[in-house]
């Protein structure tokens, strides 16, 4: 089988992202005395800031979001990245960041399993033999790295009334 240039870029593309997420799990670790939420401005604002340069680099013209567009781009911001970053934070105060990529390690399949339900369709069957490799990728990559995994219900209570468990 050989791939076009889109598709090799494409699977570098999902590639690099595998590591940046796989990374952000420990890095996320190690910033619990963080301030989140203005950690999460200040990333947010570099972002834009490298957009709008690379725009001008390209010559583009933007234009600003009309007042719709703008408070899609914020719940996007609220509810996506940016609660994503503070969760895992959160999440790794509470458990091993191993037990974290495993959750994280979960969610194409789930992905997968909630859209089929939310469209009333069968599941792609390539899509979920794909996403039960991953989950299974990430838990044996967990259980052999920590002799087994490590949580459960209690760390679902500590996460729910903010104790360690």
């Amino acid at each position: 089988m050989t791939w076009n240039q889109q598709e090799r870029a494409g699977a570098s593309l999902g590639a690099l992202s595998v590591v940046f997420i796989g990374g952000s799990v420990g890095a996320a670790s190690l910033l619990h005395d963080y301030p989140l939420l203005g950690g999460q401005a200040v990333r947010f604002a570099v972002a834009v800031i490298v957009l709008v340069a690379w725009g001008r680099v390209r010559r583009h013209r933007f234009r600003l979001p009309t007042v719709r567009e703008s408070v899609w781009l914020i719940l996007l911001a609220v509810c996506g990245m940016a609660g994503y970053g503070v969760m895992l934070v959160h999440a790794t105060s509470v458990t091993e960041p191993g037990n974290v990529g495993v959750a994280i390690g979960a969610a194409p399949l789930f992905i997968v399993l909630v859209r089929a339900a939310h469209t009333r369709t069968k599941p792609a069957v390539g899509l979920v033999i794909g996403g039960v490799i991953v989950l299974a990728g990430t838990l044996i990559a967990q259980a052999s790295a920590s002799g087994g995994l490590q949580w459960g219900l209690l760390v679902f209570s500590a996460i729910s009334d903010g104790t360690q468990s």
